[in-house]
């Protein structure tokens, strides 16, 4: 075997090294390949893990090729696209069995910090420039995060970039093809906003292909997802593109084309909504109306205190006396407050508990956590160390909520869905808000083809109207400590154990002392906890409804009323 180097480049013959169906696990030899793609994978919290390729062999075969991120400087920036190199002293490790990038390669390679490579000049012939996997919708299967899958298509609407619940930035819009059918495609994070940017560059229609994408099902329908792996390719140089570019002539590309399975089938009560979820959580049901806003539950506080770490938005916890984040396994300095608000809301056929979680509890509320935080923070008024006045003020008030049927959440008589999205005038899907008459309303619910299992009630009273002068104790009506009723949208109720001194725990907002209000004696405080203090009420306090509100939101009549105080334990020395 002859070589010769001739200006830095080594010219070897094509007969040189192996090929990759001749790979077997702890091969050394040298094999010439065309570098193909590359990318950097980051981990799910957005941390930097590896830099990835796809090689090619003079049998047009591919591979893939990884670096981790301890050596990948020495690869980066050297290894280019489409260019032949001579590899050596790189290991031969059998394929994953989660996420392949290549779905029946048995192989991949990992690039060593030994690993030599030299750029080689020889004929390209046989080596495959543009390898991909392309699967056609119709062929499309749930992937279970086993592999990857590269699809191609054309996109007419891809405008918006919107934030979900958990605060990840996403694009969605369908990807067509030349035989009238489309998919729905979700891009994670940057990626989204590249794909607008590269869209506009182009005129006309936009045809693309989308690498290393998930497979799912959500709501009964086929998706695709992005990964850390996916590359938005639109090259007018690609064969593979400029053929499908080709079969579009002649084709309406604004005719409405079929999903490939059917949507989410639309209800328009809570009793429908639960009545699906029940029986099949997975059917794609969605609910979109208005509901009224019954009671707001504080047993585990309306906000979390979530890392800050990347994209992680994970609650934090408590490890060596500062706040940890266990996904990232790091301390978390300064962690962030996002709402986790759980109100009670119904419409005239059942009601349930709705989650909101940071995104939709800003939308309700047109305030972030850390500002009522703040707020709470400088206020005076008892009240507000439980609820803020601006989550207090909901009560009563009637809301569009979308509610989608996979996120139901069913422990004992408790049930819940997460709110996807408050409906604001002027967003896709808003109508006008029914009164709250028509909440109520019998003929306005059309009937159900079967019955269905009375939604249980949570002990939260509806306040009846707003209180004219707002009261600065706290009166123990009820029985569910997780309910803030109250008779005015301004009062607040508070559910204690009856024949107990002591009142159950209140959140509060952490390091804020309370003032000690004159009142019973205080048992065994618990470090770092406020406590509830009882008093009999004198009997010139106004009387409480003890009278049941037509269905099981008043536990029976409360034998002996009790004033509330709101005392600080303080911290053990």
């Amino acid at each position: 075997m002859s070589k010769a180097v001739v200006g830095g480049v080594m010219e070897t013959g094509l007969n040189d090294g192996l090929c990759f169906d001749q790979l077997e696990v702890g091969s050394s030899m040298s094999i010439v390949v065309m570098v193909c793609r590359s990318w950097d994978s980051d981990n799910v919290h957005g941390r930097y893990i590896s830099t990835d390729y796809i090689f090619s062999d003079r049998n047009g075969d591919s591979i893939h090729a990884t670096a981790r991120s301890n050596v990948a400087h020495y690869f980066v920036d050297k290894l280019k696209e489409g260019c032949l190199y001579l590899l050596k002293n790189f290991t031969v490790v059998k394929n994953r069995p989660a996420y392949r990038i290549l779905k029946d390669s048995q192989y991949m390679i990992e690039l060593q910090g030994s690993t030599v490579f030299k750029k080689v000049s020889v004929d390209h012939g046989g080596f495959e420039r543009y390898p991909f996997q392309i699967v056609q919708f119709e062929d499309l299967e749930v992937t279970n995060n086993k592999y990857f899958v590269d699809v191609i298509g054309y996109v007419t609407t891809a405008d918006n970039v919107s934030t979900t619940s958990t605060g990840k930035r996403t694009l969605e819009f369908n990807l067509r093809n030349e035989r009238g059918g489309h998919v729905a495609v979700t891009l994670w994070g940057k990626l989204g906003e590249s794909f607008i940017a590269q869209k506009a560059k182009k005129a006309g229609v936009y045809t693309v292909i989308l690498s290393s994408m998930s497979v799912k099902q959500y709501l009964g329908s086929l998706v695709l997802s992005s990964s850390s792996s996916t590359l938005i390719i639109d090259s007018n140089n690609i064969p593979l593109l400029e053929s499908f570019n080709a079969s579009l002539r002649g084709v309406d590309l604004r005719a409405e084309t079929q999903p490939a399975r059917d949507g989410p089938h639309a209800v328009t009560t809570i009793a429908e909504l639960l009545q699906s979820a029940r029986q099949d959580k997975k059917k794609a049901v969605v609910f979109r109306n208005s509901v009224q806003i019954t009671g707001i539950r504080t047993k585990n506080s309306w906000f979390n205190f979530t890392c800050t770490g990347g994209r992680c938005r994970k609650g934090v916890t408590r490890k060596d006396g500062s706040f940890w984040c266990e996904a990232c396994d790091n301390a978390v300095y300064f962690p962030r407050a996002r709402y986790r608000l759980m109100v009670d809301v119904k419409d005239m056929t059942g009601n349930v508990v709705v989650v909101l979680f940071d995104e939709a509890g800003e939308q309700l509320v047109k305030k972030s956590a850390k500002s009522l935080l703040d707020e709470q923070e400088q206020s005076t008024n008892s009240d507000d160390m439980v609820l803020p006045e601006a989550l207090r003020c909901l009560i009563g008030g009637t809301y569009m909520f979308e509610l989608r049927s996979h996120t139901y959440y069913q422990y004992g008589e408790y049930e819940s869905f997460n709110c996807a999205q408050v409906l604001l005038p002027g967003s896709a899907n808003y109508a006008s808000p029914s009164s709250v008459d028509d909440i109520l309303d019998p003929a306005a619910v059309p009937a159900l083809s079967s019955p269905v299992k009375k939604a249980p009630q949570f002990g939260v009273v509806t306040p009846d109207k707003r209180a004219e002068k707002r009261s600065s104790n706290l009166d123990c009506t009820g029985t569910d400590s997780e309910g803030v009723p109250g008779k005015a949208q301004h009062g607040l109720s508070m559910d204690v154990k009856s024949g107990s001194d002591v009142g159950s725990e209140v959140n509060v907002v952490p390091g804020k002392r309370l003032k000690k209000v004159t009142g019973g004696e205080a048992h065994d405080p618990v470090e770092g906890t406020s406590q509830l203090i009882m008093d009999p009420l004198s009997e010139q306090e106004d009387d409480v409804d003890d009278k049941d509100s037509g269905g099981d939101s008043v536990a029976g009549t409360v034998g002996k009323k009790r004033r509330a105080y709101i005392v600080d334990s303080e911290d053990e020395e």
